[in-house]
């Protein structure tokens, strides 16, 4: 349409604009670049075209060339504040910091107003964000302090300090050329109590910390321990450390309960411990845990301390706070909180001795019953409140997944999740039973099940960034269903608005001065824009998009100012209650995660280029990425990812070779040879059906479906070849023969999967119902509710079959 448009009006300027971002758009970066260059020799002055340009420029990564042109266009308009004003917002919603200092310097100098003068020191404090020479560094820095004293001069009335947000500014001046004791006075002066607020008291609470040590926190105790062992390794003997150790001695019996007092001797008792002088670090261990055994942080900060114990101390320690837990039997309440950490520390220590599936099914059993006992424990409790044993059933649940990997009887994980839908009826809003289930259901194929518990976490705007991987990782190979592909549009919905709605923000922040707020929205903006979740979020899309739509839908990732090199993983791992059981370790590993973002790239590419690109344009495309196809690794692929990479690594070397025939042969006897190999239906073990079933069932439809795709583009790209014709329809015929197979196998496992011995289940629980507050058909209910989830998952699967007849 542009075309059309230019050759009729091959002189405007604002369509020339237009045709280089259609081009941008649709991939032709030589032609958006050709066009925008010429545009730029013409010096364009007007807003509409210079913002389309902008885009266009930024995206190919010519940021200095936007400022360039930019400044041209002041050349022609040089006393209009309002154009110079949106070229300085046009470089702040692009995140064009050197752009943005050159409009503010621009703007101060022309038309000098007050909040210009201040735009243009903020404008100078961002370029640290960027890089840039040392040199510029420090001549950009001693320039913004320079400006900044100004502001305290009584005799600049214009611009003198008047705000909070302004003293933000200034004080973060300071701080960036290293003047502590400057900040602080300027904190402690008539202007820093006209002007502070609660940051600014922050502010003054860090520096005093670090200039006269005035505070009384952890830090002030870690600081203590840490010169006392300076001043060690300065001379022979311990008595630093010993004097530090009967300081905190005397000060804890006059403050018992005071936590960071007690953590801090006990961190020095092992710190003397090492040193080879006392052997106090068990007494130590049980002195903290008998002080602090009602806390809800008692496990955590005592877990590391424990860990460095020997066998031996560590089943003395688990002795005595095991009796000192009997002897608060008599008060329920008490009890509880305590006997909650001594089974979590219990859980730690023996979960290496716990070797057989009998151990581990009686230390579940002793906590279930445990959980049931709590229940009684209060009547009144608010809705949104937790029981006082959810911790004890947390640990159950954690105990009866350990039976599982020893065992591989999936009824235990059936086990757990009856546990969890029990407390989930008496603890509603209880995240960690939610969080598991999801994982469990998962485990077992019920993912409409996970789905659901899933949505009633009700994750909202940023916590998609970094909380919904625990669903949705790699989810696409398990569940090609419509309801998935909404829920990751959702998710996906921040990132949208983030691009949107941030630099607007930025625009307001400068328009209201208020400084303290502007590079925390830039790097709230960056983090998000970059984000490695928001990437494989996209390619979880676009994999489901060619599964379940016959089409590959993608999203334009535009380099938009705060677009970097790297990734940023925000994905919380921190959240999940772990005892070293279900927590995959493999999906925290960065670099993992980036060459498998990579492998997708190829994959969707390829793919997208089959369905719609020609031989020309595959050649074009992959002639570099061979090597990708060669260094792949097991650890970044599962074993079906990795099959279906060989398989379009066929392709593509077949794609390659099929002008030569006797290296086309060898291709096609490869093609030939992987689908034997691959196109394999294995007859499932239906007591132990899972996660891994439906994905190897996902994987050889998608092979289907690839395969015949491939035979397409071959007929459609190669109509000449009619000996290549003959031997892809005999190839196709195999895998349309193999599907057929492959749908009735499918139709006929959802009548095996479902759970048909439901007595076993209301066995194990029928003698705590009472304890528990539930009857048999609570049990049978959630049974069903598997059995029917399980159907589901095999059902979506026709999602893919249906495209495979279009």
């Amino acid at each position: 349409m542009c075309t059309k448009i230019l050759k009729k009006s091959p002189e405007s300027q604002i369509h020339q604009a237009l045709s280089a971002l259609s081009f941008l758009r649709t991939g032709n970066y030589q032609k958006a670049l050709e066009i925008s260059q010429n545009l730029r020799e013409k010096l364009p002055a007007d807003e509409d075209v210079l913002n389309v340009l902008q885009i266009v420029l930024q995206e190919l990564n010519m940021a200095e060339s936007v400022i360039e042109m930019f400044e041209n266009a002041l050349k022609k308009r040089p006393n209009d504040e309002e154009f110079v004003r949106n070229w300085f917002f046009s470089m702040v919603r692009t995140n064009n910091i050197r752009g943005q200092q050159k409009a503010s310097i621009s703007l101060q100098k022309m038309f000098g107003k007050r909040k210009y003068y201040y735009w243009v020191v903020m404008s100078l404090e961002l370029l640290k964000m960027i890089k840039i020479s040392e040199s510029e560094k420090q001549f950009f820095q001693t320039l913004s302090y320079r400006l900044i004293l100004k502001t305290t001069q009584e005799s600049n009335e214009l611009y003198r300090l008047s705000s909070s947000e302004e003293l933000h500014l200034y004080i973060r001046v300071l701080l960036s050329c290293n003047k502590l004791e400057d900040a602080l006075d300027v904190l402690e002066s008539g202007i820093g109590k006209s002007f502070m607020d609660v940051d600014l008291l922050r502010t003054k609470l860090d520096l005093l910390f670090e200039l006269k040590s005035g505070n009384n926190d952890w830090k002030i105790f870690d600081m203590q321990i840490k010169a006392a062992l300076n001043l060690e390794e300065s001379c022979s003997s311990f008595s630093k450390l010993l004097d530090l150790a009967n300081y905190y001695k005397e000060k804890k019996q006059k403050l018992p309960n005071l936590r960071n007092l007690a953590l801090a001797s006990l961190k020095l008792s092992f710190l003397i411990s090492d040193n080879g002088t006392t052997d106090d670090k068990l007494n130590s261990c049980i002195e903290y845990f008998e002080t602090f055994a009602l806390k809800a942080s008692c496990f955590e900060d005592l877990k590391p301390f424990v860990e460095k114990l020997g066998k031996e101390h560590q089943d003395q320690f688990l002795i005595h706070i095991f009796e000192f837990c009997k002897a608060k039997v008599y008060d329920m309440k008490s009890y509880v909180e305590v006997l909650k950490n001594v089974k979590k520390f219990e859980y730690l220590i023996n979960y290496c001795e716990f070797k057989d599936e009998k151990a581990w099914v009686a230390f579940s059993l002793q906590l279930a019953k445990e959980y049931g006992n709590s229940l009684f424990l209060d009547d009144h409790l608010n809705i949104t409140d937790k029981q006082y044993g959810d911790d004890l059933l947390i640990l159950s649940v954690h105990a009866l997944i350990n039976t599982f990997f020893i065992g591989n009887d999936q009824n235990y994980l059936i086990q757990a999740i009856l546990l969890l839908e029990l407390g989930i009826v008496h603890s509603k809003y209880n995240f960690q039973f939610k969080l598991l289930l999801v994982r469990l259901y998962c485990m077992i194929g019920a993912f409409s099940l996970a789905l659901v518990t899933y949505q009633s976490l009700s994750i909202k705007q940023i916590q998609h960034d970094t909380l919904s991987y625990i669903f949705m990782t790699k989810c696409s190979n398990y569940y090609p269903s419509k309801s998935l592909q909404n829920e990751l549009r959702i998710a996906k919905y921040i990132y949208i608005s983030n691009i949107k709605e941030v630099p607007e923000m930025l625009v307001l922040a400068y328009e209201n001065g208020s400084y303290s707020n502007i590079d925390n929205f830039i790097e709230f903006a960056t983090r998000l824009n970059n984000s490695i979740w928001r990437y494989m979020l996209r390619y979880e899309l676009l994999h489901l998009s060619y599964l379940i739509d016959n089409k590959i839908s993608d999203e334009i990732i535009a380099n938009n100012g705060f677009t970097r090199e790297e990734y940023y993983d925000n994905r919380d791992f921190t959240i999940m209650v772990d005892f070293g059981t279900i927590n995959d370790k493999s999906i925290q590993i960065k670099s993992r995660i980036e060459s498998w973002l990579k492998i997708q790239n190829f994959k969707m590419s390829f793919v997208n280029l089959l369905i719609s690109g020609t031989i020309e344009d595959i050649k074009e495309r992959f002639k570099s990425d061979q090597w990708l196809l060669d260094g792949l690794k097991f650890d970044t692929l599962s074993e079906f990812e990795m099959q279906m990479m060989s398989l379009f690594k066929v392709f593509l070397y077949f794609l390659i070779q099929v002008a030569d025939q006797k290296a086309y042969d060898i291709e096609e006897n490869r093609l030939k040879e992987w689908i034997e190999k691959n196109l394999v239906i294995s007859h499932v073990n239906v007591s132990n059906y899972n996660d891994n079933v439906l994905e190897h069932l996902v994987f050889l439809f998608e092979s289907c479906r690839s395969i015949l795709i491939f035979g397409n583009f071959i007929k459609r790209s190669f109509k000449t070849l009619k000996k290549l014709h003959t031997g892809i329809k005999k190839i196709e015929e195999i895998v349309k023969n193999f599907h057929t197979d492959l749908v009735l196998y499918v139709s006929l496992l959802k009548d095996r999967i479902v759970i048909v011995d439901l007595t076993k289940f209301v066995a194990f629980f029928e003698p705590n119902f009472e304890l528990f507050k539930i009857d048999k058909h609570f049990i049978e209910s959630i049974l069903e509710k598997i059995n029917e989830s399980r159907k589901n998952s095999l059902d979506n699967l026709n999602n893919i079959v249906f495209n495979m007849k279009t």
